[in-house]
């Protein structure tokens, strides 16, 4: 890289000073809450789908009991990221701020 093309990369970067990098990682946590909340939707409305439609089928309803499992692994990771960054974020951050 050229310095020009370092100095354009410097200038356009959202991290101006250290307290912008707790609002960076905040919404990066943010959006990693919604995508998982999303997917954690959708995996209970698949379950439920599937359990109303399975009929008795135990093939079925083993799916059903998958997408309800994957529907509580997005909710602990949306879970999980939150807390992490609290836990992270208090680490970046100086005392008394």
């Amino acid at each position: 890289m050229t310095k020009d093309q370092i100095e354009k990369l410097a200038t356009d970067s959202p991290i101006k000073n250290p307290g912008d990098i707790s609002r960076v990682f905040e919404q990066i946590v943010r959006w990693t809450y919604y995508i998982f909340f999303v997917l954690a939707v959708y995996f209970l409305l698949l379950a439920a789908f599937t359990y109303l439609t399975a009929g008795g089928n135990p093939e079925n309803l083993k799916k059903a009991h998958s997408s309800l499992g994957w529907a509580f692994v997005a909710i602990a990771v949306a879970l999980i990221s939150v807390g992490a960054a609290s836990i992270i974020k208090s680490f970046i951050t100086p005392p008394g701020q």
